[in-house]
């Protein structure tokens, strides 16, 4: 009922590293749910007696099916110098796939190069495989040229929505066209810029602000739903029917009234900034003017949302 097995007929006398190498093949095993067969065997040592035992040496791959309890393996290490490790692996539970149904209006595709004549390349490439893929996901495009790639001196940025909005962008910067909205240049150094976020006072408020980034943005909606929330048994109106009220005199001057004005600011300040922070944008220092100040405290950690 149980397959023996050993790395050493795969990679050879390895010595202090079989614990590490064993340990790999056998988290391979349990990932793939394959028993890899034990290269080069032909005939057991008669005195194991595995006939009357639950072991048997496995001479072909087969899969690993799972019975009532998870695949588990265990995976034995004997170190030079007569170290006996043992650990036992047992299967990852099975996760259904994660379905992405938010779709941003916008993305931002970066690219870097060791210098400008190789940005130019990677950008025809990237030119070339969009044409060809009008229906590309640039939601996936993105992340991956966004995270999957190392960062060089040279670089480019350009937002867009669909392959073709992106393509012609591309295009017009390599066309040298002044009206593309692609951002190109070189890191002066090494450090990064140090950030610093700002957060106003009284009297930046107006009727919707923050909508769109409500209506698309995960992150920003959560944050503010969790302010509104928090301010809903101080305020006689929802702090959101408020703030997103149909434009009219009436619906002003509420929403510029001090006790609606301020709750209002603070939860787009601080929903703004973690909406920043999703994105990787950290801060170095935080300020705040006035009413901003509270914001800039809770960013920093001074006191929690609540």
């Amino acid at each position: 009922y149980c397959a023996l097995g050993s790395v050493k007929t795969n990679v050879g006398h390895l010595q202090i590293t079989y614990g590490t190498a064993g340990f790999i093949k056998t988290a391979l095993s349990l990932h793939h749910a394959l028993i890899p067969p034990l290269l080069n065997f032909n005939t057991p040592n008669p005195a194991l007696g595995l006939e009357q035992s639950p072991f048997f040496i496995n001479t072909t791959a087969v899969p690993w099916k799972k019975q009532s309890a998870p695949r588990r393996a265990g995976i034995n290490s004997l170190g030079i110098g007569g170290t006996n490790a043992h650990a036992v692996l047992e299967q990852a539970p099975d996760l259904p796939p994660l379905e992405n149904t938010f779709v941003r209006p916008q993305n931002i595709l970066t690219l870097s190069a060791r210098n400008e004549k190789a940005l130019g390349e990677l950008t025809q490439r990237y030119l070339a495989y969009l044409n060809s893929k009008p229906d590309a996901d640039m939601n996936n495009v993105c992340f991956t040229a966004n995270t999957g790639r190392k960062l060089f001196d040279h670089r480019l940025s350009v937002a867009g929505t669909d392959a073709s909005n992106f393509a012609r962008s591309l295009q017009a910067h390599l066309n040298n066209d002044s009206t593309s909205s692609v951002f190109s240049g070189a890191v002066a150094g090494k450090k990064r810029p140090k950030i610093g976020f700002l957060f106003t006072g009284q009297g930046a408020q107006y009727l919707a602000m923050g909508r769109e980034l409500f209506e698309t943005q995960p992150v920003f909606r959560a944050e503010l739903e969790r302010c509104a929330q928090l301010f809903t048994p101080l305020l006689d109106l929802s702090l959101l029917e408020v703030m997103f009220a149909e434009s009219s005199e009436s619906h002003v001057t509420r929403l510029n009234q001090t006790g609606y004005a301020q709750p209002a600011l603070f939860s787009i300040g601080y929903s703004l900034a973690r909406l920043w922070q999703s994105w990787g944008v950290q801060p170095d220092c935080v300020i705040g003017h006035s009413l901003g100040e509270f914001a800039a405290a809770c960013i920093a950690g001074v006191f929690t949302l609540e």
